[in-house]
């Protein structure tokens, strides 16, 4: 009821668990797919416009950059995002955190104006390398603004904060082609721009929108406390980051800029293939992180449930992902590259697609392991990952290139899901791989009678799909009530 002289009050608007997170994964998926497919938009571009070697040497930096800026950041935004999805204060963390940043990125550049000129960048690469290095810092001082919006689960901002620098990227790069001004001296004056304005982003929605100051503050108590609870930590980002990009550089070193052009398009349109699970993995660290926030140091009977039952669609969708990625790769990728890259690469991309279903596995024990603070077990997985992927790579490269590159990081990650198992509380998980085994060969079946009778992309597209989906469905193996990510999301 209104009364006069009194001003009427809005009625709170009642989200329900199920609808935020609904909302959730709609900007986590809005975010991954601008994302990944802007990066995808801007890789398919470079590599019509520049040649080959340009393009391995922007790549392999790139690669190596990744590395370094991990092992600056000691681990540190994973850590903010567990802590602060337990209760902590993000303002109190983001102190330490920023001077960090700052402190890490002006030992950076010391060292390489010192150094720059004996780093062992193939080619004429060097100044390509020391200009990434900008573009790649100002990406590093926007990350702790995104892990504080991820940890407080404000993942619409988190969207507005990541989708900045590809698509000013592609906006810029689309400008630069219809001037015909593409070079590789614009690329990088655009990598540099876009960079700045996503972090001034950064800054503006966090200040404005999750309503948090930036403050810098010193602090060798608070600094020593946050550097020691992240020191494991540091050695499973660098490990990881290794085991992600380390063939790139090895390639990069141990064969041509020609063969890294052809291997880090495949990998990026692989790793494009893997968006469902970039679109999770934000969302899983937090609700699992919730599971432990209190006493408990064991993982309860109905969660153990529940995060099995989730792995099995997991393992629905990244088979079902393998299958639809190698029937479309070669006419698709032939058509849009003018057969630069597509059937010359059909054998290493069904070779990475692989381990599709082993990175969603590790996702899922790493975030279990990583919520109860397992941090040294997590480290130990990570070197012998690392281990096996060098060996691996030095053993293959010499004689197999890029396929030796790939086969080498296919088998890492089969063994790191391996070891993740014996580290982890989750019990009763062979039903997850005897759900993979049936996916696999359902989806065989499939490929072969699509490339056996069909004729033409899309046919043989949908006969393949079909039959696996139908085979899966009328076996039980998956169903439409139960089945969907949501719900299995929503039991955790």
């Amino acid at each position: 009821m209104y009364y006069p002289g009194r001003t009427p009050v809005a009625k709170p608007r009642i989200v329900t668990p199920k609808k935020k997170l609904f909302y959730d994964i709609s900007a986590s998926a809005v975010q991954m797919l601008v994302t990944q497919l802007s990066g995808a938009v801007i890789f398919y571009l470079l590599s019509n416009y520049l040649s080959k070697p340009d393009i391995g040497h922007i790549n392999w930096s790139l690669a190596v950059l990744m590395i370094i800026y991990a092992i600056l950041g000691c681990g540190l935004d994973q850590l903010t995002v567990r802590k602060i999805a337990m209760g902590a204060d993000p303002v109190t963390l983001l102190k330490p955190y920023l001077v960090h940043l700052l402190l890490m990125g002006g030992c950076l550049a010391i060292l390489l104006l010192l150094t720059g000129y004996y780093l062992p960048v193939p080619g004429n690469g060097l100044r390509i390398f020391l200009l990434l290095a900008v573009s790649q810092f100002l990406l590093f001082l926007s990350l702790p603004f995104k892990q504080v919006a991820n940890g407080l689960e404000r993942f619409r901002v988190l969207l507005a904060m990541s989708v900045v620098a590809n698509s000013i990227r592609v906006a810029g790069l689309i400008v630069l082609i219809l001037v015909k001004t593409v070079s590789v001296n614009s690329i990088i004056c655009l990598y540099i721009l876009s960079s700045l304005l996503e972090l001034i982003t950064c800054l503006l929605l966090y200040t404005r929108s999750l309503q948090l100051p930036v403050r810098l503050q010193w602090n060798k108590g608070s600094y020593t406390t946050l550097i020691k609870e992240s020191l494991p930590q540091l050695g499973v980002i660098f490990f990881n980051t290794a085991i992600a990009r380390f063939d790139w550089v090895l390639l990069g070193l141990l064969s041509s800029a020609v063969v890294v052009a052809d291997y880090s398009f495949t990998y990026r349109f692989f790793e494009l293939a893997t968006l469902p699970l970039l679109i999770l993995g934000p969302l899983l660290l937090p609700r699992i992180s919730r599971i432990f926030g209190g006493a408990q140091n064991s993982l309860p009977a109905n969660n153990n449930r529940s995060i099995i039952d989730f792995a099995q669609i997991e393992m629905v969708i990244a088979v079902l992902t393998i299958l639809v990625i190698n029937i479309c790769w070669t006419p698709v990728i032939d058509l849009i590259t003018h057969g630069k890259y597509g059937s010359n690469n059909a054998v290493l991309l069904f070779i990475l697609s692989l381990c599709i279903p082993f990175l969603y596995i590790n996702n899922v024990l790493w975030s279990l392991a990583f919520a109860q603070g397992k941090l040294k077990e997590i480290l130990r997985v990570f070197m012998i990952t690392f281990c096996v992927n060098i060996a691996a790579d030095l053993l293959l490269i010499p004689f197999y290139q890029s396929k030796g590159a790939a086969t080498g990081f296919v088998l890492a990650i089969a063994v790191q899901t391996f070891f993740y198992l014996k580290k982890t509380s989750l019990s009763h998980y062979s039903s997850i791989f005897s759900q993979l085994a049936i996916n696999l060969f359902v989806a065989g079946a499939g490929y072969y009678c699509a490339v056996l009778f069909c004729d033409g992309l899309f046919a043989k597209l949908f006969c393949s799909t079909g039959i696996y989906l139908f085979i899966l469905l009328v076996t039980k193996k998956i169903n439409f009530r139960n089945g969907f990510l949501l719900t299995g999301l929503s039991k955790i």
